[in-house]
């Protein structure tokens, strides 16, 4: 599968790749971390040092437990050993960003946090969708900053719909922009 990223990438001129979900690109669901796991950041690896230009964006998703205690415990953050991996992750990373799901009085929000190689991040940023306005959160304050949330709706004339996001979604398929991958 490797070799065949590396066409594509190489022939679009790809300069951002997301590879999501992790867990998805091993062979099989019985994974042994050594075996199977390593070798696929090395292969990762290898395409990063051959395309300098490119940033590779990887998605592991935290286990079924951490978002359970993430949204019943505020206090709990989620971390890298969380997801699939996590420590040889954590090993391979430069950057990490976490997102912690909570519950909030009048809505659901996400605490993001940052790990990076060599640097200590002291603030974490909330996250969430106010009247469907995805906006951050002043964690100083209980509510998010109304004036930030009348600002953003004032620069998002469109409310985007499910049909419209479709459309676009096929535009871009159409266009060669997007590749589904099964």
């Amino acid at each position: 599968h490797m070799n065949l990223l590396y066409e594509y990438i190489k022939e679009n001129d790809i300069k951002f790749v997301i590879l999501d979900n992790l867990m998805t690109m091993l062979r099989n669901g019985d994974i042994i971390y050594g075996k199977d796991f390593e070798p696929m950041l090395r292969r990762i690896t290898r395409l990063k040092l051959l395309f300098q230009d490119v940033t590779f964006l990887l998605v592991a998703h935290a286990n079924k437990s951490a978002y359970a205690n993430s949204m019943d415990d505020k206090a709990y953050m989620v971390k890298p050993s969380d997801a699939l991996g996590g420590s040889t992750l954590t090993a391979w990373a430069e950057f990490m960003l976490m997102l912690s799901p909570k519950r909030g009085k009048h809505n659901d929000f996400s605490k993001l946090s940052v790990k990076a190689r060599g640097y200590q991040f002291d603030d974490d940023l909330n996250f969430s969708y106010v009247d469907s306005v995805f906006t951050c959160v002043n964690k100083s304050k209980k509510e998010p900053d109304s004036e930030l949330v009348e600002k953003v709706k004032a620069e998002t004339p469109i409310e985007t719909t499910k049909e419209s996001a479709q459309a676009f979604l096929d535009l871009a398929k159409e266009k060669g922009k997007v590749t589904e991958n099964e």
